[in-house]
């Protein structure tokens, strides 16, 4: 009848204006959000993707990409962790630590409950209210190199593709660390550079096509579970769980 027909296009158009005001919280259309990316190495696999090592903090103000705040997650911590909680048994036995430190966080493969240990250790940590977190494998930082069309860094005269990235990103070719550089390993410190070198290309703006390719992009690695979504907001965290995301 007109009536289930109308009944079913109202529902489709409340989703669709619930969808948009939820996307204009988190992008800060209502006061800034500030949001947890941890970058996983999918060579040293955990429960959630991979070993954490590089941990940005990134506000979003009106839609609009603040300046990233880059820590090596070993520098989460603050010593002599006794704010930090207790191990998990599993970690226990197997690393013999008796507190649970940042970067072995990812333990547990339900995401949603990581997400929350995560944004609790680093707020204990460090001055900031998050409002969300996002794990990617390297394979998503990678993929982006390649939507950019390349990307340069201070250490490399050469301009880096996704393949070449691949190559510094796994220590397979020496990148010294410098004064600047928050990470200490060779490998970590090209990380934050590609890091930045990737936001400062997304800043500038991708164009319709390379909108559409970061759309697709992350579509498939939230599909394939290489980025998972936690958000605080609990009517968009139930629309990430109903994405399977």
């Amino acid at each position: 009848t007109l009536d289930s027909l109308f009944s079913a296009v109202e529902r489709s158009l409340e989703e669709a204006a619930g969808s948009v005001d939820m996307i204009r919280r988190g992008l800060g259309y209502e006061g800034e959000r500030t949001y947890l990316i941890v970058m996983q190495n999918q060579n040293e696999i955990r429960a959630t993707g991979g070993f954490i090592g590089a941990t940005l903090e990134i506000p979003v103000d009106e839609g609009v990409l603040g300046e990233i705040s880059y820590i090596d997650s070993s520098q989460v911590d603050t010593p002599p962790l006794v704010n930090n909680p207790a191990a998990p048994e599993p970690i226990f036995w197997y690393l013999w630590i008796s507190r649970l430190l940042f970067r072995d966080a990812n333990w547990n493969p339900d995401f949603p409950h990581t997400a929350q240990t995560l944004i609790s250790m680093y707020e204990d940590s460090l001055p900031v209210d998050l409002h969300g977190a996002v794990s990617a494998t390297k394979l998503f930082a990678f993929d982006l190199v390649d939507i950019v069309g390349g990307v340069r860094v201070a250490g490399v005269e050469d301009v880096i593709t996704s393949e070449l990235a691949f190559v510094y990103s796994e220590g397979l070719l020496p990148y010294a660390c410098q004064e600047y550089h928050v990470s200490f390993k060779d490998k970590r410190c090209f990380d934050e550079d590609l890091v930045e070198a990737l936001f400062t290309d997304l800043r500038s703006g991708l164009g319709d096509n390379g909108l559409a390719r970061l759309a697709d992009v992350m579509i498939d690695h939230l599909e394939s579970k290489n980025m998972l979504i936690y958000l605080e907001d609990q009517e968009a965290q139930a629309r990430v769980v109903t994405s399977g995301w």
